[in-house]
């Protein structure tokens, strides 16, 4: 509605009374009094619904197929990524006091893992020998591979030299197998007879630097994974002052992509609408209560994601009673479960961009009707440059494709007071298409007024500072049938300007 308040304060309130009284700037003083009147032509213009509706600054003016108009308000896009999915670790240090070592690796505690593929990641290992011979040493990590092949490095700390061996193996693209959520480190060293001793005081190390995993697979248990808490906002009902407006079919929608190989849905922690009047009103109904279930890929589709669209209406919910009391935003939290029946045996996985994402959005289509519903604006206005006005009469005719009758009223203000409204009485300046029995326009609707400011009450104005603008709409019917607007309704404005003047020549 805030466009339909702007196009006719331009085109009715600026255009006329402000660029076309400069016409009389041209007039040059004189000493003889001279009468006359002009009539000017000042506008003439087309609008489309969806020009009358694009001032929405949060919203976006769609048409769907059938071309219905929809005006559709959007939450920020959320997700939760396979980083807060699945903890990476930077620096793990172990020492190895014994031949074999349990490395308790469980990056995720709900999680029983399979086998991970790591993307990056590094091990330095450095071992020191006290013997006073060559020492020949093998090291592995139980169940890493890569390329089928199983990480086993082997060295010499030679002697004589310091008798300490450093170095490192890059981990990228090894597989690494779990046995009971550990991994386990194995080395094996021999003097220059063969003979199998222990290295210790001090005990060989290992640091486990910067690990990162492109694969993991496995029992990942039931966890729950935020999503940001967002708000969308609703400016509809920014510039109200009564009546009503009311929706037929309006909805929420929530969009959820999912690239994580495991069954999830989507828990609604919060999900209400703010009022104009500071009223919390939540949704209800058992798909919230319940959550919703959404798509996920198959093995086969490992690097696929699976979009599920799940639909918030009046059949399945209160959002129709709730998005008809004057909104002014959505607070929405919204969680994904995974694996929600916490089923014991469920194999899933997940990629290093893997992502639960959720989109939210609030669809009004332009759907219903409208009874008594008004609104107000003020802008700055002065009448300090026009001297000697006898009288401005406009002839303002419309027509009108949208069935949405529009009454107007401006009020001149000096410090806030009203002087004087620029007509008698408030006037119907678009009268309402009629409409078919399912509420789509059949012809559009003409209307010519008139309206006369005379010399006696423009002198009560001059001191205008501010115009109060008010308007008043109703669907067709007086708002008692329900009407579908849609992108090809025009409305069309003509404005043509009658001035007397007296002046001095």
């Amino acid at each position: 509605m805030k466009k339909i308040y702007i196009l006719l304060i331009i085109t009715i309130g600026l255009a006329i009374s402000c660029r076309n009284l400069e016409l009389l700037d041209d007039l040059d003083s004189a000493s003889v009094e001279y009468d006359a009147e002009f009539a000017i032509p000042v506008l003439s213009t087309e609008a489309s619904i969806q020009d009358l509706l694009n001032n929405f600054d949060a919203a976006s003016i769609e048409v769907d197929a059938d071309g219905l108009v929809h005006v559709v308000y959007r939450g920020d896009y959320s997700q939760a990524s396979s980083a807060d999915l699945f903890a990476q670790f930077a620096n793990f240090p172990l020492v190895l006091f014994d031949t074999i070592i349990a490395f308790p690796y469980n990056p995720q505690p709900s999680l029983e893992l399979e086998y991970i593929i790591l993307k990056s990641g590094k091990v330095v290992y450095g071992f020191e020998s006290g013997f006073q011979e060559d020492i020949d040493v093998t090291w592995r990590i139980i169940g890493a591979s890569k390329n089928g092949q199983p990480l086993e490095v082997d060295f010499t700390i030679e002697y004589p030299g310091n008798n300490v061996y450093i170095d490192s193996i890059d981990l990228t693209g090894y597989r690494l197998e779990p046995i009971n959520d550990s991994l386990f480190i194995e080395y094996e060293a021999y003097n220059e007879s063969g003979e199998r001793v222990i290295i210790g005081s001090p005990f060989p190390g290992m640091t486990f630097n910067n690990f990162e995993y492109s694969y993991v697979q496995g029992k990942l248990g039931t966890y729950n994974n935020p999503i940001i808490r967002d708000t969308i906002e609703i400016d509809f009902f920014d510039d109200w002052q009564q009546g009503e407006v009311w929706f037929e079919d309006p909805v929420i929608t929530v969009e959820v992509s999912n690239s994580v190989g495991v069954p999830a849905k989507a828990i609604f922690d919060v999900l209400d609408v703010f009022g104009l009047d500071g009223s919390v009103l939540p949704i209800t109904g058992d798909v919230i209560t319940n959550g919703v279930p959404f798509e996920y890929p198959s093995f086969m589709e490992v690097g696929e994601t699976k979009t599920s669209v799940y639909v918030i209406d009046k059949t399945n919910s209160n959002v129709r009673e709730v998005l008809n009391a004057q909104p002014v935003a959505l607070d929405y939290d919204i969680d994904v479960l995974s694996n929600p029946d916490s089923l014991d045996n469920l194999t899933g996985f997940l990629t290093d961009s893997s992502a639960f994402s959720v989109a939210v959005e609030v669809d009004l289509p332009v759907h219903g009707w409208a009874k008594g519903f008004s609104g107000s604006q003020e802008f700055d206005f002065s009448f300090d440059e026009y001297e000697n006005i006898e009288s401005l009469q406009f002839k303002i005719l419309t027509e009108n494709g949208i069935p949405l009758q529009v009454g107007m009223q401006f009020y001149f203000l000096n410090r806030n007071a009203i002087l004087d409204s620029l007509m008698v009485s408030d006037k119907i300046l678009l009268e309402a298409a009629p409409v078919d029995g399912d509420g789509v326009a059949t012809q559009k609707a003409e209307k010519v007024n008139f309206v006369t400011l005379s010399k006696e009450r423009y002198e009560k104005v001059k001191s205008t500072d501010k115009i109060r603008m008010v308007a008043f709409f109703d669907t067709f019917n007086e708002g008692n049938t329900n009407i579908k607007v849609f992108d090809k309704d025009e409305v069309s404005v003509k404005v043509g300007l009658k001035v007397g003047i007296k002046e001095e020549f």
